[in-house]
């Protein structure tokens, strides 16, 4: 390599914040790599046009550590340096950090010999700054992963009445769904798609929110995304649904599969915190949105872990529902998960052994699936 690779590599060496734009690069880079794959395999018209939010391109990584080796180097040309950047990215430096050093270390078990002392000292630093520092390094990443996981390891997920998995979930979902936080309709009035119906049919309806309703209801029932059309408004039920139920009007309906940090913004986007003092005691002084965000996206993390070792799949799905019949609006929104795990391949001395024992077949498959829908009911009749 030529003097100038090596001065800039110990130059981006020499400080801890140019190797993290250099790691950031490269994950950037992974990110437009899944996106366009993501995006290849459509699942309607709708996904094909639906933008991905990209970064500006002064806000990329890469231009921000390409500005500072410009200050430091102004006589070498863009092209030059931009390319021997490339090189870097593709073999970083080693990450330098003294509190890696100090604090981060681990034992041959690959458990970090100080967990007490860092939980102790992440206590005194708000959700913010711990999001930052995660963000930072691979190392502080799975720290900070390490202290969340630590206080959902102190909530009351267990209970004397827990017989299946089922009954874990529950509990689960009553504490990041009900005790601690409410969902609450999104706002349709910032909905463009339902703002643009509402001004079609102002023209020979009268529109007030007096006539406008809106709902969420929380199941933990197997829903196909189809049900949507044909369930109830207040609380839709598998065994509720029914095409007569459908309203005849112009239709649109969109499902795509997302991932898992976009389910928890769809959940932080509609997320109130109860301010009960009992629910909140492990951790009242860290009350809020953001905290008990992070913790369910922690919690949904650990049980995707569980996946690659009983061969499992989970799925996360958003479906959107819009039908206009002029004096009658029904906007609804559906996120879901689907998490199946531990299923076999069944031979035929195993099938014939189930068929002779129904009920153990039926409590395996109780034991094996879980779901979710968050289903964001609106309606607006004239």
């Amino acid at each position: 390599y030529s003097d100038f690779y090596k001065n800039l590599y110990a130059f981006i060496e020499s400080k801890s914040c140019y190797i993290n734009l250099i790691y950031n690069c490269k994950r950037e880079e992974e990110t437009q790599v899944e996106t366009k794959k993501k995006y290849k395999t459509t699942y309607s018209n709708y996904q094909k046009s639906s933008s991905v939010e990209k970064k500006k391109p002064d806000e990329s990584s890469f231009n921000k550590i390409k500005e500072i080796v410009k200050e430091k180097f102004p006589k070498t040309s863009d092209k030059k340096i931009e390319l021997y950047l490339k090189e870097i990215i593709n073999d970083a430096p080693k990450e330098n950090c003294s509190l890696h050093k100090i604090l981060f270390v681990r034992n041959e078990q690959n458990i970090f010999v100080k967990h007490n002392l860092i939980s102790y000292l992440f206590n005194f630093i708000d959700c913010k700054t711990l999001l930052k520092l995660k963000g930072c390094s691979k190392i502080n990443s799975e720290v900070v992963s390490l202290y969340y996981r630590k206080i959902l390891y102190t909530l009351p997920f267990k209970d004397d009445q827990i017989k299946t998995n089922i009954h874990y979930w529950r509990n689960v979902i009553d504490y990041f769904f009900c005790r601690c936080g409410n969902l609450k309709p999104l706002d349709r009035m910032n909905c463009p798609i339902v703002l643009k119906t509402l001004e079609q049919n102002k023209n020979f309806c009268v529109i007030n929110p007096e006539s406008m309703d809106s709902c969420i209801y929380i199941s933990l029932d197997y829903f196909k995304e189809n049900l949507i059309t044909s369930c109830t408004h207040k609380k839709p039920l598998p065994h509720t649904c029914n095409v007569r139920n459908e309203i005849s009007g112009i239709k649109n309906l969109k499902t795509e599969q997302i991932e898992l940090n976009e389910f928890i913004h769809e959940y932080y986007k509609r997320l109130t915190i109860n301010d009960d003092e009992i629910m909140w005691n492990v951790c009242y002084f860290r009350k809020s949105k953001e905290f008990l965000t992070i913790l369910l996206f922690e919690f949904l993390k650990s049980m995707l872990t569980v996946l690659n070792k009983y061969n499992g799949k989970c799925i996360f799905k958003k479906t959107e529902y819009l039908v206009n019949c002029g004096h009658h609006i029904t906007h609804r929104i559906w996120i879901q998960m689907f998490y199946e795990y531990g299923f076999e391949s069944v031979d035929a001395d195993k099938k014939k052994n189930m068929k002779n024992y129904p009920i153990i077949q039926q409590e395996d498959a109780n034991n094996r699936t879980l779901y979710l829908t968050i289903a964001d009911h609106y309606k607006w009749d004239a």
